[in-house]
């Protein structure tokens, strides 16, 4: 019977990467991990790499009081992704820790929010200034409750304390939780210092997964990150860029159900009202067709071909301008040639010797040598070929943002060379803008663009132009002296081409 088989990446760090962050709460998780000797395997996950080294930083295990959730975000190098605990969610519970009765007195809701908004503001600086803020709170925060320990109800924190002591009358006398909440407070006081980079420490997704039987891990995910998207679809109307696992994980069930039509994992899962439930596949199809019947505008960024493993799947930045070439009003015009399809190239067929043959032999031999260096050049996927209103273009993109137009033949059936034809160089951005034209003017394009968005290299000597071309695809090339000599003489002898598009 098939089961499902997959590497967790496609969740936490996926191909094509993303920006963004998701977070997720870790009930859920609880509930359905599998168990070994009756210990729940997630249940250790957590204790091994949160609560542990966690309560060791701050020396009292009142610090996972603080309800604190797991966030798939990008790397700082923004070439993948990582799964990590929410700083998010330490902030919050800290921020809240310092917002009781106690904290407020003598200072009215607005000051005191403006108070705490400051220490948040701090993180715009660095999280270690943040840290040094809230143990700085926290102090002040423990002084006043050493105030109460000392001098009881002659405080003068002493009736804002009550009023925070309410909620644990029934656990504990008045003086043992002012004692316990002393305690705590000094405790993390210290430990916020010493807190460093705990954070954004990556978590081994994989060892994370093998505390689930894969099939109910796989759909739990999809069931956490289809509620995220809902949060996110209120909040915005649109879908979250994590979206696009719930369309990989629809394509792997129909594999699966294709020839396992009794495929039907189960979970258990707690939804955000508090609601508990039982949810299979039947139930993720069913709120899949409808979420995509709301948004028919998400559709998943079909890649261009790479070699397996090549890292560019994994640059956040260059995924997101390829993803906008994918566009219906873009791609209409535009289509990537199969893989291992190559351009059309000639050869000399000239029957009869004479000035004009010699020549044009010449410059399809050169139009061969473009062909020939551009697809091998390093692009991403394969050359991207024009048509309708671009019939006859050819765009090679490039990791480093670049796109490289350029048109080989005036007719690619009698394959006559292109000869007010130029090279031209643009941003993916620009790419995406021009590709919507109804006629591909590239000089009126050129002129409402800045002089730096958009480059023509005219084709005098092949020598020069891969130089130039080596130049800004950043491609390693020799500086030739007499391509130089070459192309300044072709400037004085008035043999530049008359290069009109």
């Amino acid at each position: 019977m098939e089961r499902l088989n997959y590497d967790a990446s496609f969740i936490f760090d996926p191909i094509p990467s993303y920006d963004g962050d998701w977070q997720f709460t870790l009930n859920n998780l609880l509930k359905n991990a599998k168990k070994e000797n009756g210990q729940n395997l997630f249940q250790k996950y957590w204790e091994e790499t949160y609560a542990k080294p966690l309560t060791e930083i701050f020396q009292t295990r009142h610090i996972l009081d603080f309800k604190v959730g797991m966030m798939c975000s990008p790397k700082p190098t923004k070439k993948g992704r990582f799964l990590h605990y929410s700083y998010v969610d330490l902030i919050g519970n800290m921020l809240s820790f310092l917002n009781k009765a106690i904290d407020n007195y003598g200072t009215n809701k607005e000051e005191h929010d403006k108070y705490l908004q400051s220490i948040l503001d701090k993180l715009g600086t660095s999280e270690e200034d943040f840290h040094i803020a809230i143990s700085e709170a926290l102090k002040a925060k423990a002084q006043r409750l050493k105030d109460v320990m000392d001098n009881e109800i002659n405080s003068e924190y002493f009736e804002a304390t009550m009023q925070d002591y309410a909620p644990y009358k029934n656990q504990m006398n008045f003086l043992n939780y002012v004692k316990l909440t002393y305690e705590v407070t000094t405790k993390f006081e210290s430990g916020i210092l010493k807190l460093g980079s705990f954070y954004r420490k990556e978590l081994d997704y994989q060892k994370l997964a093998s505390c689930f039987d894969p099939d109910e891990f796989y759909l739990l995910f999809a069931k956490i990150i289809y509620e995220y998207n809902l949060i996110r679809e209120k909040e915005s109307g649109y879908l979250d860029n994590s979206y696009s696992f719930l369309a990989t994980y629809r394509d792997i069930l129909n594999e699966i159900i294709a020839t396992n039509k009794r495929y039907n994992p189960q979970i258990l899962y707690t939804l955000p009202s508090g609601k508990k439930i039982r949810y299979n596949r039947w139930d993720f199809q069913k709120e899949y067709a409808e979420l995509i019947g709301r948004h028919p505008e998400a559709k998943r960024f079909k890649l261009p071909i790479l070699e397996e493993g090549d890292e560019r799947y994994k640059d956040i930045e260059l995924m997101a301008k390829l993803s906008q070439i994918y566009t219906d009003d873009v791609f209409v015009n535009w289509e990537f040639l199969p893989k291992g399809t190559v351009i059309k190239k000639t050869s000399s067929d000239s029957r009869v010797v004479s000035k004009e043959s010699i020549d044009k032999d010449a410059l399809r031999a050169e139009v061969n040598k473009r062909i020939t260096f551009l697809e091998n050049s390093g692009i991403i996927g394969t050359p991207i070929k024009g048509k309708n209103t671009f019939n006859g273009y050819y765009a090679f993109v490039y990791s480093n943002g670049k796109v490289i137009l350029e048109k080989f033949w005036e007719n690619e059936e009698t394959m006559n060379p292109a000869t007010k034809a130029a090279t031209y160089v643009m941003t993916i951005e620009n790419f995406v803008e021009m590709s919507k034209l109804p006629k591909p003017n590239l000089i009126e394009f050129m002129q409402t663009l800045p002089n730096i968005d958009m480059k023509r290299i005219f084709h005098t000597s092949y020598a020069f132009w891969e130089r130039c071309l080596c130049n800004e695809i950043a491609l390693e090339t020799k500086y030739h002296l007499e391509d130089a000599i070459e192309f300044i003489n072709s400037l004085k002898n008035g043999e530049l081409k008359n290069e009109q598009q």
